[in-house]
């Protein structure tokens, strides 16, 4: 059954944070908790977004990512936190994005004359669960169960009629592109490649990549997970097993995901497939990275010679590949007149300048004691 809308949470509350302003009914001491009654608030942004909406101010709404309103037509429908209650609908005209914000279009917000508590919903089993649960953010809906809102509504007339021909057309839409946001085994890697392919990853990364996710989804690891993130985690680990070093953080800006989160699907998917990573040496990370800074060839073979002895002494035996690469290309660019300042090198090799600081002192300390 084709998912046609998106019932989204809203949270009048949330528009302080949103806005920028400080709640002035917080409760000190105890973290963010108000000691105004449910539905009851004396500040003037308080349900802000929704009045501004109502008035015709505002016109987009801006969670995390929903696919289902990047298809044209898709509705948006609002549940309103301190109400209980669905409260209204529109239809989603386009989809932008701007520093890591998506915000989703529509021309008009429809109230409903009567808002709809998610029991009285019998054509989605899920919805008695949602009325229960406090933490959910986003769910998709059927026809079926957008027309049972909409009956129990109190919509009549001609905006009812409407409103059924736009819903046929989302499902048209839904049913021809339906693989872009159910985020089957499928739909995800062909979606992302073509981006990634446009980046400049290699081919042979990215069917490597396809294999390790199409064993994730034969071994059934997709339930509860995101398909976006555990792509991306055998993208990492595609990269890592044909020994091009990249690091975590590249790989979570290419898909734009939450470092928390991809670290975790990472994890989970090392141990679930068993698989050990091969260690990346200095070397290809300063031929990596020293690409993007201006040293010259014998500078780079120079710094390469002495990560090789830099990881074979004993106080470095515990230090990660990336940070010797980096403290090495360091010490070179100084003793050869290319100097680079700590805070570029750290900053292109993705490590602390605190770490590259220390490694610096710990190796030119132990060249003073020989």
């Amino acid at each position: 059954m084709s998912a046609v809308a998106a019932l989204v949470k809203y949270n009048p509350c949330s528009v302080h944070a949103r806005r920028g302003i400080a709640c002035p009914f917080f409760l000190p001491g105890i973290g963010k908790q108000c000691h105004k009654p449910r539905g009851f608030c004396d500040s003037p942004e308080y349900d802000g977004w929704l009045k501004d909406v109502l008035q015709g101010k505002t016109k987009c709404f801006y969670p995390n990512r929903i696919r289902l309103f990047e298809l044209p037509g898709a509705i948006l429908v609002l549940y309103h936190v301190d109400k209980r209650a669905i409260i209204g609908e529109a239809k989603i005209l386009r989809a932008t994005s701007e520093k890591k914000m998506h915000y989703y279009w529509f021309d008009k917000f429809l109230l409903y004359p009567n808002p709809v508590g998610l029991k009285l919903l019998h054509t989605d089993s899920r919805m008695r669960e949602l009325a229960r649960r406090g933490k959910w953010r986003t769910m998709y809906l059927s026809q079926q169960t957008v027309e049972e809102i909409r009956e129990l509504s109190g919509l009549e007339g001609e905006s009812k009629e409407r409103l059924r021909r736009e819903l046929e057309l989302a499902k048209e839409e839904a049913e021809r592109r339906r693989s872009y946001f159910l985020r089957d085994s499928v739909s995800i890697p062909e979606l992302e490649n073509r981006k990634l392919m446009e980046s400049g990853v290699e081919n042979e990364i990215l069917k490597k990549a396809e294999e390790i996710f199409s064993e994730v989804a034969k071994r059934k690891l997709l339930r509860g997970r995101s398909s976006k993130y555990m792509f991306y985690s055998s993208l990492y680990m595609a990269f890592r097993l044909s020994c091009v070093p990249k690091r975590l953080k590249e790989i979570q800006e290419m898909g734009n995901l939450n470092p928390k989160q991809f670290v975790s699907s990472v994890r989970f998917l090392m141990k679930n497939l068993e698989v050990k990573l091969p260690p990346i040496s200095p070397k290809e990370w300063i031929l990596r990275y020293s690409k993007n800074l201006t040293v010259s060839e014998e500078t780079v073979q120079a710094a390469i010679n002495l990560a090789e002895v830099m990881k074979n002494e004993k106080s470095f035996k515990n230090k990660s590949p990336l940070s010797i690469a980096a403290t090495a290309l360091y010490l070179t660019s100084h003793k050869v007149n290319e100097k680079i300042k700590q805070e570029r090198i750290a900053k292109t090799f993705g490590v602390t300048a605190v770490t590259l600081r220390n490694l610096t002192k710990l190796w030119l300390n132990r060249s003073e004691n020989l």
